[in-house]
C-alpha cells in the first residue's frame, strides 16, 4: 500500500474544467475525526444550504463556510448513514451490493439513476463510522481499492483517496473513557493526564 504526503496536490480550477475527487475516509473513534468531517463540510457547497452537522446535533452551532473559500472544494459530504447507499448507487459495476440494502438518502439512488456518470464530474468526501459502515469499508471498500481508483484515474486528474486519523494509544484509551466510562463494577476514576 502507498502512502501519500500531505497536502496531496489537487486541481482547484473552476468547476466546468476540474477534476473528479473521493476521499474516503475511515473514521475510528475518539481520533478527531468529527472535526475533519466538519472541516469537509464547511469546503461543500453543503456548507451553503445542505443540512447536516454532527455538532449541529450537539446544540452547537453548525460549521460556516471559511470566508477565504470563493468556491467550495466539495461537492458533497456523504456521511456515514449513507455512504453505502451513495458508493453502491454509482459503483455497482465494483461492489457487490446487496440490492435490498436499505438507503438512508434515497435521493442518492435517483440521482445516480437520472445521471449514472455523475460521479466523474463531482469531489465527494465519503465518510465510513460506527460498526455498520466501518465494516462495509472493510469488507467491500478496501479490497476494491486499487480498481476505483483506476476508474478515478482514467478520469482527467481523477483521484480516489482512502484515509484515516490515527491517535497515540495512551492518549486514545484515555479520551474513550472519558467519554464512556464503565458504568458496571467501576469503583475507582481513570488516572488523570499528564
Amino acid at each position: 500500500m502507498e502512502c501519500l504526503q500531505w497536502p496531496v496536490p489537487i486541481n482547484h480550477s473552476s468547476s466546468a474544467n476540474r477534476s473528479s475527487t473521493m476521499v474516503l475516509f475511515l473514521h475510528v473513534a475518539k481520533t478527531g475525526g468529527t472535526s475533519l468531517v466538519d472541516w469537509a463540510h464547511r469546503r461543500s457547497r453543503g456548507a451553503r444550504g445542505q443540512k447536516r452537522s454532527r455538532s449541529r446535533q450537539r446544540g452547537q452551532a453548525p460549521p460556516q463556510p471559511d470566508a477565504d473559500d470563493e468556491e467550495p472544494f466539495f461537492d458533497k459530504v456523504v456521511r456515514y448513514g449513507c455512504a453505502p447507499c451513495y458508493l453502491c448507487a454509482y459503483f455497482s459495476q465494483l461492489l457487490p451490493c446487496d440490492a435490498a440494502m436499505a438507503c438512508s438518502d434515497p435521493m442518492d439512488v435517483k440521482a445516480a439513476e437520472e445521471a449514472p456518470d455523475a460521479w466523474r464530474r463531482k469531489r465527494v468526501f465519503v465518510e465510513f463510522h460506527a460498526p455498520g459502515t466501518s465494516a462495509f469499508y472493510i469488507n467491500l471498500i478496501s479490497p476494491r481499492l486499487p480498481p476505483l481508483r483506476d476508474l478515478y484515474l482514467r478520469q482527467e486528474r481523477g483521484m480516489a483517496l482512502a484515509l484515516t486519523l490515527l491517535r497515540e494509544p495512551v492518549a486514545h484509551m484515555l479520551s474513550c473513557w472519558r467519554f464512556r466510562p464503565p458504568t458496571c463494577g467501576a469503583t475507582r476514576a481513570f488516572p488523570s493526564s499528564t
